[in-house]
């Protein structure tokens, strides 16, 4: 994943992070639905239309990477039995009936499995958005561009006589910070807290 892809956000539908060795669990999540008519893509995606930015996930392996409790803000999806899934339910965001991104039960807890029925013997795949690894893997593409006094410079020499131009990277730039800053905001945000401070403040005099 490189500064070239993140200037292409707003054209991406989905991006998994995987290492080498997760790789061949990929194909596998989305091709071993149960039935022709499940799309896996299409239940991956239908939950994030209000959210359209936050479409970036990684294997429930995490590229081998240590899971903070709370870091995962949305629901996971399984394609085959979500009971064999190795994740702890305490490494997702859970601030009860107030969960942001997640459905709530009549107990008000957060459903943070989503499984799809898996193909006869498959083994069950999940995907994940570990807001703090993905911020830490994109984070990675920013460049210092004092450092760089050309479009060739930064992503090589094949772009030195590209349409490409220095203020067009600067944009991608503030867009990839705008993207990380989104990730934060959703990541943290406390629609309970946001209910005290308004029924805390004072009435407005309308006269």
């Amino acid at each position: 994943f490189t500064l070239r892809h993140a200037m292409s956000f707003d054209y991406i539908a989905n991006v998994v992070f995987v290492t080498y060795s997760e790789l061949p669990a990929l194909p596998a999540f989305f091709a071993n639905a149960k039935f022709d008519t499940q799309s896996v893509s299409k239940a991956l995606n239908l939950q994030m239309i209000p959210f359209p930015r936050l479409r970036f996930f990684t294997l429930g392996t995490a590229l081998g990477q240590e899971i903070q409790n709370g870091e995962i803000i949305l629901p996971a999806l399984t394609v085959g039995p979500a009971e064999k899934s190795i994740l702890d339910v305490a490494k997702f965001r859970s601030l009860g009936k107030m969960t942001p991104l997640m459905v709530t039960g009549p107990d008000f807890v957060p459903r943070v499995h989503r499984e799809l029925p898996g193909q006869e013997g498959s083994e069950p795949v999940t995907l994940i958005a570990p807001h703090q690894l993905i911020i830490r893997i994109v984070k990675a593409t920013l460049p210092d561009l004092e450092a760089y006094k050309s479009v060739g410079s930064l992503l090589g020499e094949e772009w030195d006589n590209s349409s490409l131009s220095m203020p067009e990277i600067e944009e991608a730039v503030m867009d990839v910070q705008d993207f990380i800053t989104e990730y934060e905001q959703y990541a943290t945000f406390d629609p309970g807290r946001v209910d005290e401070q308004n029924d805390n403040e004072e009435p407005k005099d309308t006269e």
